[in-house]
């Protein structure tokens, strides 16, 4: 070689980039093509594996959860099974959307809607009691300690059951509408249901609310638009088919311009499914699969609601308990709770003669004894 020849250059090995931990989905690119499926509204694919080596169940699950990634589209959940057990994922939105221009000026705040439009294209779980003797637990369960709540019991119950008729590996009820006087104990049964079903919970007490917004959002133009708990709720906990409970729904205000005189008729497009698919948030300017959301509306008032909304949901409406259903249902929470059955004649001749008149104070009352056992809780 001469002097004034140049040195081939040295040929580098192309060095594969890392797949983003974050962001689960970013690791299959933003358009893998596939051939088109149809979408499902059942389990989707079942993957299985069998035999698997102990030292190999950590590798294999991975394995499979990424096979089971790189399946999955919008609408069509897929089903696998792990050496944990069968798991259940689905998309919410597409990842496309993730790259949206924000038109706001404000840096830090397109920042932080690039990062809440990236945690909504992750996948996310399908949970809950996904077979029909594990629905009848929880329901058996849940009467055991909430007896006056037996008729919503039951729809949850019958329509999860249905669902599962119908397909769905996850827990899925059709949206209900729970009315009572105050005091019945709607609050706590539905945290009861939220643990018993093994599901988080998205709560909000609409009687603090003076606008739909933090339930619908608004739109990004302007200043003190923020993502509504609803979007937040499933970035967090990253559970498609999450507990939403609207509390005193019948309390729910807008103060805004041209508001309605029932703003609860908002809510339409959550609860009907062929909308809810396609759910719109203003807020992130993307389309996301709000569908799998299981709604509980609680309410002390049934005509302060929208007549669309009660004609889209299953309305329990339910009278105030009578001092004998009381007396009874004391006497079963001693037992339940083992607390001295000496508290039984005490608390039954609290409610005959109207010392106890609603559950809200009974359960007080247990809770005091049950804190303080040595300490007797009526004279």
């Amino acid at each position: 070689m001469t002097k004034n020849e140049k040195k081939p250059a040295l040929q580098k090995a192309d060095e594969p980039k890392p797949a983003s931990t974050s962001n689960e989905a970013q690791m299959f690119g933003p358009d893998r093509e596939e051939s088109e499926m149809p979408p499902s509204d059942g389990e989707g694919d079942l993957m299985d594996i069998d035999d698997l080596n102990a030292d190999e169940d950590r590798f294999a699950d991975y394995e499979i959860r990424l096979h089971a990634m790189m399946r999955a589209r919008l609408g069509r959940p897929v089903r696998y099974r792990t050496s944990e057990g069968k798991k259940t994922i689905v998309r919410l939105a597409n990842q496309h959307q993730a790259d949206t221009v924000d038109s706001s000026s404000d840096r830090e705040r397109r920042s932080t809607m690039r990062a809440q439009r990236n945690e909504l294209i992750e996948f996310f779980a399908l949970a809950g009691p996904s077979d029909h003797h594990r629905i009848d637990e929880v329901a058996a369960d849940l009467f055991a300690q909430h007896m006056l709540l037996g008729t919503a019991i039951e729809h949850i119950r019958s329509s999860s059951q249905l669902a599962l008729n119908r397909g769905a590996s996850w827990f899925a009820f059709h949206p209900l509408l729970i009315a009572s006087p105050p005091g019945l104990g709607k609050t706590s049964f539905v945290r009861n249901l939220a643990t018993a079903a093994g599901l988080p919970v998205i709560y909000i007490d609409c009687s603090l609310e003076k606008t739909v917004t933090s339930i619908t959002s608004s739109d990004s133009v302007f200043g003190t638009s923020r993502a509504s708990a609803l979007i937040s709720g499933l970035a967090e906990h990253k559970v498609a088919n999450i507990l939403v409970v609207l509390d005193e729904i019948d309390k729910l205000t807008d103060v805004s311009r041209n508001a309605s005189a029932t703003p609860s008729g908002n809510l339409i497009g959550l609860v009907q499914r062929e909308t809810a698919k396609v759910y719109r948030d203003s807020h992130l300017q993307m389309t996301v699969d709000l569908s799998y959301l299981n709604f509980i509306f609680l309410a002390n008032d049934l005509s302060r609601i929208a007549a669309p909304l009660k004609d889209r949901v299953k309305v329990v409406q339910l009278a105030p308990p009578t001092a004998q259903q009381i007396a009874d249902i004391a006497t079963r929470e001693v037992e339940r709770r083992g607390l001295d059955p000496r508290l039984v004649p005490i608390l039954r001749r609290a409610t005959v003669t109207g010392k106890i008149r609603s559950l809200r104070k009974l359960h007080k009352l247990l809770d005091a004894a049950q804190a303080t056992k040595s300490r007797p809780l009526l004279n």
